[in-house]
């Protein structure tokens, strides 16, 4: 009995309900305590009213013929496009009409010790430049949590930029009358991410958001099964063959 210790320990607890079937659950719920709006289509047929901002993590957002097309007019016309999670398997996330380009890291690159390094510095000190506008109003540091593989090279001077010292991170840069947003922090803005450290503050910061701001989600899109859109769409041609 004299051995005995008692001692507290935190014990991580699994996401339930819509939580658990959405991954950026805590970044919509972020928006609204913030006082913006936010809409979740299941795809991107429709784009936002200008003005408004878009969070794309849709890894095939532009496989249907006229979306980037589309998607390019709406940022011209002033929409805030926010690229927040660069696919696995896409060398290049951002349209190629954004004036951002995603290189490889070469602090990732493979060698011997390099993996534990990575694993140690999935969350990052990111700071803002001398040559960008603060997003809130004093140059800041933000300890960012996720896996970034790339960085950035702007073609133009960026309107915002956070990075470490292996290169830009995130970076927002203007689009005729609207901008484009990128992040080459993999998880960041998903719910493990925005709530550790000062996630929460990087998600506002690249979204520039404001009280009122129109806020829209488009992650993986879904669509009807095959079965139920034959059934649906051509049920006479389906019961005459």
């Amino acid at each position: 009995a004299r051995s005995i210790e008692w001692v507290d320990l935190e014990v991580p607890t699994f996401a339930r309900n819509e939580a658990a079937r959405d991954r950026f659950y805590a970044a919509k719920s972020l928006v609204r305590r913030l006082g913006g709006s936010v809409a979740a289509p299941r795809s991107l047929d429709a784009l936002p009213p200008p003005g408004a901002t878009l969070v794309l993590s849709s890894s095939h957002w532009d496989m249907f013929p006229g979306r980037d097309a589309a998607l390019r007019r709406w940022v011209e016309g002033g929409g805030h496009l926010v690229m927040a999670e660069m696919p696995f398997f896409r060398e290049q996330f951002v349209p190629d009409w954004a004036p951002l380009r995603n290189i490889d890291d070469a602090s990732a690159a493979a060698g011997p010790g390099n993996a534990a390094r990575t694993r140690q510095e999935r969350c990052r000190a990111l700071s803002e430049p001398d040559s960008v506008r603060p997003a809130f109003g004093l140059a800041r540091s933000f300890r960012v949590c996720g896996f970034a593989p790339t960085r950035l090279d702007p073609l133009v001077a960026p309107r915002w930029s956070i990075g470490d010292r292996d290169g830009m991170r995130m970076a927002r840069v203007d689009v005729g009358r609207g901008s484009v947003t990128a992040s080459t922090m993999r998880g960041a803005f998903a719910n493990s991410g925005i709530v550790g450290d000062d996630g929460a503050l990087a998600f506002a910061a690249a979204l520039d958001l404001h009280p009122g701001d129109a806020v829209w989600f488009v992650d993986e899109e879904a669509r009807t099964p095959l079965l139920g859109t034959l059934w649906s769409a051509g049920l006479p041609a389906v019961l005459l063959a």
